[in-house]
Formats: structure tokens, sequence, C-alpha cells
């Protein structure tokens, strides 16, 4: 990643923090405290979850997760990691599922939509299982024709989303 990425990553987060700040803010000055502390509870809610993320000790995974506000702007993100496992050994192997994942909806998604997606990071017994639901309608269907070693992709379209799961092997 240049240092000029970086610098637009972090101005985003920035800019991501100062706006759930802003909305705290505008209910306080009204005296709304019952919307205070639903968007205080949503603002820890997330923290939990990225510090979570960062757990994972995934680099190039984190990285991944953090810049695709900015890689994909018609795609609403969020996440969940129920895992407290190391997930360094298989780093590039979840960035490449990600990635052709969002290869493949960018060819079939309306460019004036707006998608929710949402990944959920589980711990199996033998396995992290990595789901992800885009909530939007879709052009047409994609072609579920790619086959790695360590993954089972699986698509699943349907009228008002698409659901897409992998799973890797856990080590240790």
């Amino acid at each position: 990643m240049e240092k000029s990425e970086v610098i637009r990553l972090l101005q985003q987060y920035r800019h991501d923090l100062m706006n759930r700040m802003q909305l705290v803010h505008g209910y306080l000055t009204m005296k709304k405290y019952e919307k205070v502390d639903e968007k205080i509870e949503d603002l820890f809610q997330y923290f939990q979850e990225e510090r979570k993320l960062m757990n994972t000790k995934a680099p190039s995974f984190i990285l991944w997760m953090m810049y695709f506000p900015l890689r994909y702007k018609q795609f609403q993100l969020e996440y969940h990691v129920d895992t407290d496992h190391d997930l360094s050994e298989m780093d590039e192997s979840i960035v490449s599922e990600c990635t052709y994942l969002m290869d493949n909806l960018l060819t079939i998604c309306n460019k004036d939509n707006l998608y929710e997606m949402k990944i959920d990071v589980i711990e199996e017994e033998q396995k992290i299982e990595f789901n992800f639901l885009v909530n939007g309608q879709f052009n047409r269907k994609i072609e579920n024709n790619k086959q790695t070693k360590n993954s089972n992709p699986n698509f699943l379209l349907q009228e008002d989303g698409l659901i897409y799961r992998f799973m890797l092997p856990r080590n240790g």
C-alpha cells in the first residue's frame, strides 16, 4: 500500500468517526438522550468488532476490510468476527476469496444502487467459515466456476440479494 493510500485510509477513518460523533453531539443538543445512548452503544459495538478484526493477526485481510469503504463506495459494510484464532497463515487466501467475490459482484451490480454487505467470520471446530450476505438487486447471475485448493466457494443469488460462503481449514 502506497503512502498516499494510507493517508486516504486514515482520512476516511477519521471522517467516519467524526460523523458518528457529530450524530451523538446533535442528539445531545436536542436532549434526545435515548438516541445518544443508542449511538454510543453502536460506537462501542463498532470498536469491539474492530478490535476482534485486529486480533485475527491477518494484516492483508484487515487492510482489505479497512480500505473497503474507499474501494467499494456503493457497498455499506458491516462485519462480525466470532473467532480468537490467529488467521495469519490463511491471510492471503482470505483476501483472494474476498477479492474474487467483489470482482464478481461489480460485474452484476447496478451502478446506481447502494448495497448492504454483512460479513460473518465464524470459528468452527476444524475450519473458519466466512459468510457474506449482500442485500440488493443484481443484473444477472454469477458464474460459479472457481475452484481453489483451500476453499469451496458457494454463491446463492436470491431475489433480494446474494449469499457467498467459503471455508478454510483451521490450523492448530
